[in-house]
């Protein structure tokens, strides 16, 4: 089995990550750390990304916005993930991201 997991440095996402990191042969992320640009400092979840890169074995991370429909193409052949289906989990904030994400999947 294949995750993807978009927001994965997140509250959610990142507990998302290490649930499916011990159960799944990969967990990609997807995810630019845009809490940064809107929070500043304080909003910024680099550190949860370092954490996740030195506890996960399964875990791939690719900085990417989600709404960027040529680079979620790119991440999903890349990783082997065009074709399958998802049960994709979001909130309204990214409502365009998940809609080119459940697109870029049908590929």
């Amino acid at each position: 089995m294949r995750v993807l997991v978009t927001g994965p440095s997140g509250l959610i996402g990142s507990e998302i990550v290490s649930f499916f990191d011990t159960r799944a042969e990969a967990v990609v992320g997807i995810d630019n750390n845009m809490r940064a640009d809107f929070f500043g400092i304080e909003g910024d979840t680099g550190w949860n990304l370092q954490r996740l890169r030195h506890t996960t074995r399964h875990f791939r991370h690719h900085d990417l916005d989600v709404r960027d429909r040529a680079g979620l193409t790119a991440v999903f052949v890349k990783t082997q993930l065009q074709g399958r289906a998802y049960r994709i989990f979001g909130y309204k904030g990214k409502r365009s991201g998940i809609l080119s994400t459940a697109t870029t999947s049908r590929l």
